[in-house]
């Protein structure tokens, strides 16, 4: 009895030993000092004839080899289901990076490093999220001038020299708070949320300026020689509505073809100012020599003021 009672001690202790998170070395001096104190106390005590020490000491050596490579076993285990998880985890942070690097990558236009049209339509929209009802908004729609003509003179590489060298000047040009994205071809765009609609003379005015000040020779742009942008710019507020972002643009691009009948090389400024159905009044906030519209839908193209070439659509 005393053999069976010692020996499902040892078999208790040496299985719990693998239980606990201990390392192989440290299992096995376990187990051997284990087996010494209860062989120890065998051979001591008055019931321990050589026989029974003998086998306790059997015993002991048995269950502890069976306890260390039961412990190693286990070690291993625990060692490859940690570098298991670690891999997963390893491969989840590089496909989630690869993920925001393709996003970013989508959302840039690769030849003049400006937001393309999903990334400007993308920030415009956080926004005006953003944004509350009522909130003022500026929309820029640019076009370079005779841009076709330019390829059909001077070649695709000297053109898309063209779109770098406009789009790093338009860069330069706009302030933090304006967005700037090429839409594709030699077209862009600017949108700011929260800009007072007093600015947009000045935004056109200055973005017209920076590009012609690069003094990029154009042989057949109707509006000199050198290439130079129309601007159509407009302003309005926010409501709150999906369609907004739709409208604005809808508003800035009439303003657009209207410079461009106004010969080009200038900035058509319309500003919505809606009171009612088809209303509108003048803004106080700009000059009180220009008026406003609600829509861009006069079919008369607006006068060009001697010596500016941004100006509110009568």
């Amino acid at each position: 009895m005393a053999a069976v009672y010692l020996g499902g001690n040892l078999v208790i202790l040496g299985f719990s030993i693998n239980m606990v998170p201990v390392g192989t070395i440290v299992s096995a001096v376990l187990c051997c000092a284990i087996s010494a104190i209860m062989v120890a106390g065998a051979a001591v005590s008055a019931a321990g004839p050589p026989g029974v020490v003998t086998t306790y000491i059997l015993l002991g050596t048995l269950l502890t080899i069976v306890c260390v490579f039961a412990n190693w076993c286990l070690q291993n285990e625990r060692r490859r289901t940690f570098l298991t998880l670690l891999r997963e985890e390893i491969r989840l942070r590089q496909i989630s990076q690869q993920r925001d690097l393709l996003e970013r990558l989508a959302a840039i236009d690769p030849l003049t490093g400006l937001a393309n049209r999903r990334g400007f339509d993308a920030m415009v929209n956080g926004d005006l999220r953003h944004a509350k009802a009522g909130t003022p908004v500026c929309v820029a729609m640019i076009d370079i001038d005779c841009f076709k003509a330019f390829n059909d003179s001077y070649g695709h590489p000297r053109g898309d020299d063209v779109l770098r060298a406009v789009a790093e000047a338009m860069a330069a040009r706009c302030g933090p708070g304006l967005r700037l994205g090429r839409m594709g071809g030699e077209e862009f765009a600017v949108a700011a949320v929260g800009t007072d609609h007093a600015a947009l003379p000045a935004i056109g005015e200055g973005l017209c300026r920076a590009v012609e000040a690069l003094a990029l020779p154009h042989g057949r742009n109707s509006a000199g020689p050198v290439v130079t942008i129309s601007v159509g710019l407009a302003g309005s507020w926010t409501t709150g509505s999906p369609l907004d972002t739709g409208r604005f643009f809808a508003i800035a691009d009439e303003a657009l073809y209207q410079a461009k009948r106004a010969g080009r090389n200038c900035a058509v400024v319309t500003v919505e100012k809606a009171l009612g159905a088809g209303a509108s009044v003048p803004d106080p906030s700009l000059p009180t020599d220009m008026a406003t519209c609600t829509a861009p839908t006069s079919s008369e193209p607006p006068h060009r003021h001697p010596g500016a070439a941004a100006r509110l659509v009568p």
